[in-house]
This record gives C-alpha cells, sequence and structure tokens, in this order.
C-alpha cells in the first residue's frame, strides 16, 4: 500500500483505509495537501461533465454517454471503459 502515481497530471495516492482491512482510501493532491475526493466532488465533476457532453452530442445524450463509460469503468476497468469507448468515436 501507499503507492502513488498521476492521473492527467494530477497527484493520486492510495493509502489503508480505516472501514476494514482491505478498505483503501483514494487521496489526491489539492493545494499542496493530500485529501480524499469526496462524493461531492465526484457528483460536481460528473455532472460539469454530462452537461457539457450534452451540448457536444445534441439530443440530451451526453449524460447517458458518460454515465455509461462511468459503468464500464466501475464493472470491467477504465481499460476496458477507454477502449470501448474509443472504438465508438
Amino acid at each position: 500500500m501507499g503507492q502513488t502515481f498521476g492521473i492527467d497530471g494530477i497527484p493520486v495516492r492510495l493509502t489503508p483505509g480505516r472501514k476494514g482491512p482491505h478498505d483503501i482510501r483514494v487521496e489526491w493532491c489539492a493545494g499542496g495537501q493530500w485529501r480524499a475526493p469526496g462524493y461531492r466532488a465526484l457528483g460536481t465533476l460528473t455532472d460539469i461533465l454530462g452537461e457539457n457532453e450534452d451540448w457536444v452530442y445534441q439530443y440530451g445524450d451526453g449524460h447517458n454517454r458518460l454515465l455509461s463509460y462511468l459503468d464500464a469503468a466501475a464493472c470491467f476497468g477504465v481499460n476496458h471503459a477507454e477502449r470501448y469507448w474509443n472504438d465508438r468515436g
């Protein structure tokens, strides 16, 4: 545990969580401090990205596309989701 890496230039690390023996805590570095992104931050990003995608893909399909990507990433891993969405264009 204690793995540190970057996602699109954002420093991210995994540390042991407090909920149980297999729990992990995901933290990102914001303002020089390591902190766990809360569900509110993730929800806000999802909302903003979904609304933007609605503008890009007319007929209001952007939120659905984004949620499908997130579902694929959660179920099968981000690499699978990336391949699937890159193949769709």
